[in-house]
């Protein structure tokens, strides 16, 4: 999906506000029993950073496809989990705090394993190799840009909401229900806008 400079920067307030709703129901002792037992972060990481990319080649393999779509399922496979993981694993009642963290530990790696993930894999596809070879001096990683979205889309909202939960736990439960429908009403709204421009997409050069 395509967005101009103004829908990012809509989208990116809209995740931030429903990471905040999130938020408001997690509580610091989850993440100290997480902290204590770190084995799950682990897990997620070993999913994260090492079986999808890898599970994503082998994919590719044994698939006939065009080199440039193979190119883009190793790439995407090779980035890290975003904020709508978080608001999902919300919504169906799981782990919040760990999907949180994974997330979060997650983006911070990707400076180093998304890079190397991807060139990698790539490199090891015959029919993508000759392409990796000739664009490999373009792939570039904004270090700075991945902080600064961990930041603003995850941590901020994330401290702000479980501030206010922690401490007030009596003005969060009145607002709760209202942002829990912001949330479901804002999902439901990303799946349609991403079916609506999937089909713009797709018959764009048949007009």
């Amino acid at each position: 999906m395509n967005y101009d400079e103004s829908q990012q920067l809509l989208l990116g307030l809209v995740l931030a506000v429903m990471i905040f709703g999130v938020s408001l129901e997690l509580r610091v002792q989850q993440f100290m029993a997480i902290a204590r037992q770190p084995q799950p972060i682990l897990a997620g990481m070993l999913g994260q950073c090492l079986i999808l990319p890898w599970a994503t080649l082998l994919v590719t393999l044994l698939v006939d496809l065009h080199p440039g779509l193979e190119l883009g399922l190793l790439l995407v496979a090779c980035c890290p989990g975003g904020n709508m993981s978080n608001i999902i694993t919300h919504l169906a009642r799981g782990n919040t705090a760990l999907s949180v963290s994974v997330t979060s530990v997650s983006s911070l790696l990707a400076i180093i394993t998304l890079p190397f993930n991807f060139a990698l894999t790539a490199s090891l596809n015959p029919d993508t190799a000759a392409f990796l070879s000739s664009q490999m001096s373009q792939l570039q990683v904004d270090a700075g840009g991945i902080v600064q979205g961990l930041l603003l889309m995850l941590v901020l909202p994330l401290l702000a909401g479980m501030l206010l939960g922690n401490l007030l736990p009596g003005m969060t439960a009145r607002i709760l229900p209202g942002f829990k429908r912001f949330t479901m009403i804002a999902f439901i709204g990303f799946l349609l806008v991403a079916v609506i421009v999937g089909e713009v997409m797709a018959l764009a050069p048949c007009t």
